[in-house]
């Protein structure tokens, strides 16, 4: 097998796994300032956890950096969910609005 071809494989597998906890994160979401805030969490541990991985494992790779991005703007932008991330953003600053930034 060919080093393009494992570096094929590994960014569909990379992008897939970024996708498809990002769907579940999103799927978890109830209307509750609570749930908000973790899901908005889960996301933001979820790019920290794959950007550690990207610089610590892959050396920054160009290719699964690339991966990465699209795969983030794919769950955030998936059919049908448009509405429920605008929503989620939406009251998470609202939520920050309305209290001290180091309760959140």
């Amino acid at each position: 097998m060919h080093d393009t071809d494992l570096l094929a494989q590994t960014k569909e597998a990379w992008a897939s796994y970024i996708y498809d906890r990002g769907m579940y994160c999103l799927k978890a979401i109830k209307p509750t300032r609570e749930s908000i805030l973790e899901v908005v969490g889960q996301v933001i541990d979820l790019k920290i956890l794959t950007d550690t991985v990207l610089d610590e494992c892959f050396q920054s790779n160009v290719s699964l950096r690339n991966a990465q991005i699209q795969s983030f703007q794919e769950f955030f932008n998936h059919q049908g969910k448009q509405a429920k991330m605008a929503q989620i953003l939406s009251l998470y600053i609202d939520c920050c609005m309305r209290t001290d930034l180091e309760e959140i």
